[in-house]
């Protein structure tokens, strides 16, 4: 896999998702791996951008950070296919429950 798709931004939260990631991804192909990396990346930007103050895990709550990420996925431009947005949620909610 290319190291500039696996590359995560510098935030608090990336080794614990990158190590959830590892975990969940293991029997899994190239794309279905990138697409996890992209979920990681799409949510941290997010984060970084809106909640710069959060830094640790026990700090991350469904709402604001969860529910005002998934407002901002429909409200994306140009809007996101249906298969993206479902997507990039299920592939949230996977990373999140192994972090857990």
């Amino acid at each position: 896999m290319s190291l500039l798709r696996d590359q995560l931004p510098n935030h608090p939260f990336a080794p614990p998702f990158a190590h959830a990631a590892q975990s969940l991804t293991t029997s899994l192909g190239d794309i279905s791996k990138r697409c996890y990396y992209w979920a990681i990346r799409n949510f941290l930007h997010y984060l970084g951008d809106q909640y710069p103050h959060i830094n640790g895990l026990e700090q991350l709550q469904r709402d604001p950070h969860i529910l005002t990420w998934l407002t901002g996925l429909r409200r994306h431009e140009p809007p996101l296919s249906s298969n993206t947005h479902a997507g990039l949620v299920i592939r949230l909610r996977r990373l999140l429950e192994e972090l857990v």
